[in-house]
């Protein structure tokens, strides 16, 4: 999504506008929303008093976690039809909020062209997922590497392809959960390789 030319007045009615909100509500955490001001459409992180979530439990961190492991574990067995996994993927815990507390589970990896199949791969890679049910949104300015994110089933996918080499990074991100001090032990779990099968 492309926001209007700087100087632009922005009209919160107008559906670039709304979409960009949106976005940017989608992306950050619960307790963090975004602004209008009057004098056209200036954007800000702002802390909602109360509105954290509350915390959730063991089963729900653990429900979470097997969620994005199978949504991961969906894709990924799909992408090894267009390529194949220099290491298996990693999948652990990471932080979501710099105030602690906070936490998603998180698949990695790394997926490298078939040999002789470099010239088409993004494209393969990129309809796979589509055909997965994310539908992919380029956000990166630069063309290489280029970078698209998606969301299918509540787990945010990021895949950053390079022009230089038929390679494409992957990372598949569920909820972040508010677990309170049990943040600390989540974190501390080392991270699992995950069996594409």
């Amino acid at each position: 999504m492309t926001p209007p030319p700087s100087g632009d007045p922005v009209d919160e009615d107008d559906d670039v506008s709304r979409d960009l909100m949106a976005e940017a509500r989608r992306l950050l955490p619960p307790h963090v929303d975004v602004v209008t001001l009057p004098e056209g459409m200036v954007v800000g992180a702002v802390a909602l008093g109360g509105s954290a979530a509350a915390p959730v439990g063991a089963d729900d961190a653990a429900g979470s976690k097997a969620h994005v492991v199978e949504v991961a574990r969906d894709l990924l067995a799909r992408l090894a039809a267009v390529g194949s996994y220099k290491r298996p993927p990693r999948a652990g815990w990471s932080g979501c909020d710099d105030l602690g507390g906070q936490v998603a589970y998180r698949v990695s990896g790394r997926l490298d062209a078939a040999p002789g199949a470099a010239g088409g791969f993004l494209d393969a890679v990129r309809r796979t997922v589509r055909d997965a049910g994310f539908e992919l949104t380029e956000v990166s300015a630069d063309a290489d590497p280029v970078t698209w994110q998606g969301e299918h089933r509540d787990v945010r996918l990021q895949l950053s392809g390079y022009a230089a080499q038929p390679v494409v990074l992957l990372s598949l991100t569920g909820p972040c959960l508010d677990v309170g001090e049990t943040d600390e032990r989540l974190l501390g779990e080392p991270p699992e390789r995950l069996d594409v099968g």
